[in-house]
């Protein structure tokens, strides 16, 4: 009977361990929030203005050609009586350059004219479409006008997606919104990193008329007010120093509860002075590591993601160029020795191949890289945390741990992306954050007790010092 509930007591105990990482990183995560709204900085949003400046950003490369911009057309000259008084409409084409068919004006005449002049042609130079749309918006009175980006393209950039994807990130943290319409072969994922998941409306089957109607009527709706854009002019150092200190938060309610929990399971005070120095120090040695240096490389990599694909690309080539003359001349041979060792090198060379699928343009990495990052950014937080925990709390299996953690991390990440999609990103924080908690307190329930047996480090009560002596629980 004692074995049984000693049984069920080790069953139970890392999941109260769990309880208690939860708790604590949520407490944690929550202060963050706090935190996170008080460094806002400069808030660019203005007062709902009625009077709006919408650039139409229309795609014109060759592959338009035809009944795809005849039908961009009519949906074009459909929304110009939507439009009201007031308000302003310019049209800016992109496809080998870029230029500006019509400056900003309210002349529906003038707008339909030009509208019929469209021609398809040439590839997709957006960033040019960008750029020119900054210029015209730039120059109006955003005191008294919102400015506006529409957005309709049928495919991907051809140059890089990371450049239009800044252009786009700074435009909108400036406060110009910007909502897209993506159709025919158009790269929904992209467009969703350009503008925002929520700001895309997908029209690859559906119809081009409803779909600019839509747009305008959104626009409209929400004075440009949309999720993701006109938010707050923050600097990259400012975003690092903002997740630094939600994460140092974070770190510290973790470790804090965690370790007054094993206090009390082991008799101890529930938290020395030397402890608590130790939980700070290492939550802000765990903060800086998953928040400054995490939020530096997803600033660095999404930016030039497509950069980074193109030179691990490139490297995987000349590897599989270089085994491929390797392996000619080792099966040629009738070295025993060099034939042995081929088997090595032509799975080294099936996996630079794979390599380069994944990181070509448009490849899994590509698309994808907001994700990757997202889940590596999580694993190193975990794996973090665990090792700051594995320094402090006794009886505890610091080398496995490190590994769990980031596996910890990792499957947080998924709970922060889940929730993220589907109820905002503050939502997905606190969520995330609760799979975080969860997952690395009952890991430390687990490995606490891998030790059972073996000489441990307990807390002397009366000498105030900490002593080795074996595990009996």
């Amino acid at each position: 009977m004692d074995n049984q509930e000693t049984n069920a007591t080790r069953i139970s105990r890392p999941f109260y361990f769990g309880f208690i990482g939860l708790v604590g990183c949520l407490i944690g995560a929550i202060l963050g929030e706090l935190f996170l709204t008080l460094t806002k900085g400069k808030v660019v949003e203005r007062p709902p203005r009625n009077e709006m400046d919408i650039v139409l950003l229309i795609d014109t490369s060759g592959s338009m050609r035809g009944n795809p911009l005849a039908e961009v057309q009519r949906a074009m000259q459909a929304v110009i009586p939507m439009v009201k008084p007031l308000d302003k409409l310019a049209i800016v084409s992109f496809d080998s350059d870029a230029r500006i068919v019509q400056g900003l004006t309210n002349d529906g005449d003038q707008l339909r004219n030009c509208i019929d002049g469209l021609q398809a042609y040439g590839a997709t130079f957006m960033s040019a479409g960008l750029e020119i749309s900054r210029q015209i918006l730039e120059e109006t009175d955003w005191d008294k006008r919102q400015p506006c980006v529409l957005l309709f393209s049928d495919g991907a950039p051809t140059e890089s997606t990371s450049h239009c994807v800044s252009l786009a990130r700074t435009m909108r943290r400036k406060g110009i919104a910007m909502i897209a319409i993506g159709a025919y072969g158009a790269n929904i994922r992209f467009l969703e990193r350009l503008v925002g998941a929520n700001n895309v409306i997908n029209a690859v089957n559906g119809n081009i008329l409803d779909a600019f109607r839509q747009a305008v009527q959104t626009l409209q709706g929400s004075h440009g007010f949309m999720e993701g854009n006109a938010g707050f002019d923050v600097s990259l150092g400012r975003r690092i120093f903002r997740a630094f200190g939600w994460s140092v938060l974070l770190s510290i309610g973790t470790i804090l509860l965690l370790l007054m929990f094993q206090n009390r399971l082991m008799g101890n005070p529930i938290l020395a002075p030397e402890q608590l120095g130790s939980s700070v120090g290492g939550g802000f040695a765990c903060g800086f590591l998953s928040g400054v240096v995490t939020q530096f490389i997803f600033e660095v990599t999404t930016d030039n993601i497509d950069m980074i694909a193109y030179t691990i690309k490139s490297l995987c080539l000349l590897i599989a160029i270089v085994l491929g003359i390797v392996l000619f001349f080792q099966l040629k041979s009738n070295n025993r020795q060099a034939s042995n060792s081929s088997g090595i090198g032509c799975l080294t060379f099936i996996l630079m191949l794979v390599l380069m699928f994944i990181f070509r343009e448009g490849g899994v990495f590509v698309t994808n890289g907001m994700f990757i990052f997202s889940v590596l950014s999580w694993a190193i937080w975990g794996w973090g945390i665990t090792n700051i925990i594995g320094v402090i709390i006794p009886n505890f299996d610091r080398r496995r741990a490190l590994w769990a953690g980031a596996l910890g991390g990792a499957v947080a990440s998924l709970g922060f992306l889940a929730s993220s999609a589907i109820a905002g990103e503050i939502s997905g924080r606190l969520i995330g954050s609760c799979f975080l908690g969860f997952a690395i307190g009952t890991l430390v329930g687990f490995l606490r007790g891998s030790k059972e047996g073996k000489q441990v480090t307990v807390y002397d009560t009366v000498t105030h010092e900490y002593v080795t002596t074996s595990n009996v629980g």
